[in-house]
């Protein structure tokens, strides 16, 4: 029977505070205007479009870079002190964590799944073409946090927030800042323990035909087969190998997850990207 490797997103409390402080914008460029009034489309493409876009347009909600570097540098000093092995930062964590707070920022929620049910993996296995997750978490805090200080002082007020922040599992870190037009600012921190990397990163499109080449951290890993399973973790289809053998309708999608063995024992289910059928 497969194991799960880890618990899967930690569940955190809000940390709310109430303080203040200045924006920074970007240039928006020549891309279209951010709309988030429904929330980002299920489709990839369309999805990493509708970020980039928010990410460059500061007219509603205003992307706080600033705090998210003071909250990162806080984030691996805090680990420091523990003993700890400081984050690897991910541009795929740091990208949905940014998604989810400016969604937030622009739909006035706080929450660790937006408004149609979409949570953090979600967003990560979206965005992320070639990463097999054995582990996650995730903290928000949503406030007038006007500076790193704050936003990481109200995130480790709460004690499931600092677990997440001293858990050894982890290796990779994203962080996410936002400030809506009311003056709240809302911070993503999002955790991983990444365990391995498609070696061809699969594409949004599932075929056939994919093959699912894939190096990993723990060098007692085996690569046994593979899943799908829906937005609600049922399961789809399973296989062994390499190769998906299983299909999609054109308006389906699904989540791929690597099943590895260890050293012949137990066996684990590495969380992959989301596709789509064709």
């Amino acid at each position: 029977m497969l194991q799960k490797y880890d618990k899967l997103l930690a569940t955190t409390a809000l940390a709310v505070a109430a303080l203040a402080g200045s924006a920074m914008a970007d240039a928006v460029g020549d891309l279209p205007a951010c709309d988030l009034s429904e929330g980002y489309a299920n489709n990839t493409a369309a999805f990493s479009a509708q970020l980039e876009s928010c990410l460059a347009d500061q007219s509603t909600t205003v992307h706080r870079g600033d705090v998210e570097a003071n909250v990162l540098a806080l984030t691996q000093r805090h680990r420091s002190r523990l003993g700890l092995d400081e984050l690897e930062t991910r541009s795929s964590l740091d990208m949905a964590a940014q998604a989810h707070a400016l969604d937030m920022a622009a739909r006035s929620y706080a929450a660790h799944k937006d408004l149609e049910g979409r949570g953090h993996l979600h967003r990560v296995r979206t965005l992320d073409r070639s990463v097999l997750i054995g582990s996650a978490g995730a903290n928000i805090a949503a406030g007038g946090l006007g500076t790193g200080v704050d936003a990481f002082n109200a995130l480790t007020a709460d004690p499931v927030n600092r677990d997440n922040l001293s858990r050894d599992a982890f290796s990779h870190v994203g962080v996410g800042a936002a400030e809506a037009a009311d003056g709240t600012i809302y911070v993503v921190q999002l955790f991983a323990q990444i365990d391995g990397e498609l070696e061809t990163p699969i594409p949004a499109a599932l075929s056939s035909s994919a093959k699912l080449d894939a190096s990993f951290v723990d060098a007692g890993f085996e690569h046994v087969g593979w899943s799908l399973t829906d937005e609600a973790g049922r399961l789809l289809d399973r296989g062994y190998g390499e190769r998906v053998t299983a299909t999609l309708d054109a308006a389906q999608s699904a989540f791929i997850n690597v099943d590895v063995a260890r050293h012949g024992g137990d066996t684990y289910s590495l969380k992959g990207p989301r596709v789509t059928g064709q």
